[in-house]
């Protein structure tokens, strides 16, 4: 295990313990974050295989990328209910129980999750075919691409369906 990351569960446990304390419950973020960390670890600590520690982040990424998938599945989208989780009032909360908004951050929600399981796949075939040292250059380039990619048509997307509910008539919703 390295050392350099041994300290950065601490620090997820104690936003958790805070959040706990000040808000009587778990902080949502803080128990993600806490649980990819130590997964993340867990696998480093599993294994001395190469391909295992190269494919370890990205283990974190397939893991949350079907938790995304599955949750609109389920029709509780999890960007909905961290959403939901970080409205700061009850107006907040209650526009987010909208339909519309409910089903836009479900769609926002199975894009980002399926981009997450098409990275591991990519990554994992990157692995197995291609030399360690461009595994190593590529990769980066890959996660920051797809997440740019993802981030700007979620952009383009949301600007969209805010701009054609505008023009629909509210007793047409």
């Amino acid at each position: 295990m390295t050392t350099s990351l041994a300290p950065h569960p601490h620090f997820a446990h104690q936003f958790a313990l805070v959040g706990i304390i000040r808000k009587g419950r778990p902080d949502l973020i803080a128990s993600i974050s806490l649980v990819t960390i130590l997964l993340s670890l867990g696998l480093a600590a599993a294994s001395d295989d190469t391909r295992v520690l190269q494919i370890r982040e990205s283990y974190i990424t397939l893991i949350m990328g079907v938790v995304f998938v599955v949750s609109s599945m389920v029709r509780k989208p999890i960007l909905w209910l961290l959403a939901k989780h970080q409205a700061k009032s009850e107006e907040h909360r209650a526009a987010l129980e909208h339909p519309q908004r409910k089903k836009m951050l479900g769609t926002v929600n199975a894009v980002w999750g399926w981009s997450f399981v098409l990275e591991f796949g990519a990554k994992l075939w990157m692995i197995e075919n291609l030399p360690i040292s461009r595994v190593l250059a590529l990769s980066p380039i890959m996660f920051y691409g797809v997440t740019a990619v993802t981030f700007l048509w979620t952009l383009w997307w949301l600007r969209r369906e805010t701009k054609k509910a505008s023009r629909t008539p509210e007793s047409a919703k």
